[in-house]
């Protein structure tokens, strides 16, 4: 597999996972900077990459389960900020390798590829 290959599958995760170097917090006044707020860096997602077999897919769906922690946070003031853990399972199930496949009948022997 190319370089350029790779850095097209790395870029499409990161648009599947929401990894992108866009979003962030808005900055204000002059000489103000954007903060990305990501999880994971370029680095992590290319050895997800390696560890799932270049299956972007499969590699996604690995990634946002990771990120589904509970993230609710109870402050001293009694507020509390809310969990996202749902809306990165919902990303996750639209990336689910699919599990079903072809049965054999027990009294048909296997086809051979």
């Amino acid at each position: 597999m190319t370089a350029e290959e790779i850095q097209a599958l790395l870029e499409t995760l990161k648009v599947l996972t929401e990894e992108t170097d866009d979003g962030g917090i808005a900055p204000e006044g002059e000489g103000a900077v954007a903060i990305p707020l990501r999880d994971y860096t370029d680095e992590q997602l290319l050895t997800f990459l390696d560890i799932y077999g270049y299956d972007v897919q499969k590699t996604a769906y690995h990634v946002l389960l990771r990120k589904a922690e509970n993230t609710e946070i109870k402050l001293a003031s009694g507020m509390t900020l809310p969990n996202n853990s749902d809306y990165w399972l919902r990303l996750a199930a639209a990336q689910r390798p699919n599990k079903t496949g072809m049965k054999l009948r027990a009294d048909e022997p296997e086809v051979e590829a």
